[in-house]
C-alpha cells in the first residue's frame, strides 16, 4: 500500500456502449463509484476524478461510439485491412500524408507501434527519392 503522502494516478477504459444502443444514456459514474469504493480506504484519499461517457469521448474527442480503437478489431479490421484495404500501408492516398493512429495496425492501446510502422514507411520514401 501507498504511504499516504504519495500520489497515484489511475486510467481505466471501460466501453459500455455495445452497438446499436444509444451512447447518451450510458453512465460509466455508478462503475467509477463501485470501483472507488471497492479498494479500502480509496474514497477519503481521492483528491479528483474524470469521467467520460461514450457520448463525451465522441463529442470531445470524436471517437465515434466511444470507441477509443477507431473501430472494432474484427477480423475485417486487422493487419492489412486496417483502416481500410488497400491503405494498409500507413500511407494516405495523398502523396506524402501518412497515417499512425489507432486506426492503423495493430490498433489502439499505448504501444506506439503505428507510429513506429509509419515512421518505417516515411523513411523507406526517403530513401527512394
Amino acid at each position: 500500500m501507498l504511504p499516504a503522502s504519495s500520489a497515484n494516478t489511475s486510467h481505466r477504459y471501460c466501453p459500455v456502449a455495445a452497438p446499436g444502443t444509444n451512447i447518451a444514456t450510458k453512465s460509466p459514474t455508478s462503475w467509477s463509484q463501485r470501483s472507488t469504493n471497492s479498494r479500502q480506504g480509496s474514497k477519503r484519499r481521492l483528491v479528483g476524478r474524470q469521467v467520460f461517457s461514450p457520448l463525451d469521448l465522441e463529442r470531445t474527442f470524436g471517437l465515434v461510439g466511444g470507441d477509443i480503437m477507431h473501430g472494432a478489431l474484427t477480423l475485417d479490421q486487422l493487419f492489412s485491412a486496417r483502416p481500410v484495404l488497400g491503405h494498409g500501408n500507413y500511407r494516405a492516398p495523398i502523396q506524402g500524408l501518412y497515417m499512425c493512429g489507432s486506426g492503423t495496425h495493430p490498433g489502439g492501446g499505448v504501444t506506439g507501434a503505428p507510429g513506429h510502422n509509419a515512421a518505417r514507411e516515411i523513411l523507406k520514401d526517403l530513401k527512394r527519392r
